[in-house]
């Protein structure tokens, strides 16, 4: 089985890597991000956008704590900084 087509299916962590989603955006656009996001969201993603497995994360939660919110403006900021968000 191939590298890749191990990792999706979850069987090889060897090529497991951590990536900043964050690496390359200005501080200005750091500050816009916290700026859209409440103090514990911001707390969140700060700390989790900063080692991601391969660049892939989940954000879960119930009914109303702000999943769209946070996506959507990650995605936004990533997009004004030049990159090509995937999602």
């Amino acid at each position: 089985m191939g590298k890749k087509r191990a990792l999706l299916v979850g069987r090889d962590l060897s090529v497991v890597k951590q990536v900043d989603l964050f690496e390359g955006l200005s501080q200005g656009i750091l500050e816009d991000i916290a700026q859209d996001l409440n103090k514990t969201q911001w707390e969140c993603v700060n700390e989790y956008c900063r080692t991601l497995d391969n660049g892939m994360g989940i954000i879960q939660g119930t009914l109303g704590t702000g999943k769209t919110q946070v996506v959507s403006t990650i995605a936004s900021a990533i997009a004004e900084a030049g990159q090509r968000p995937l999602m």
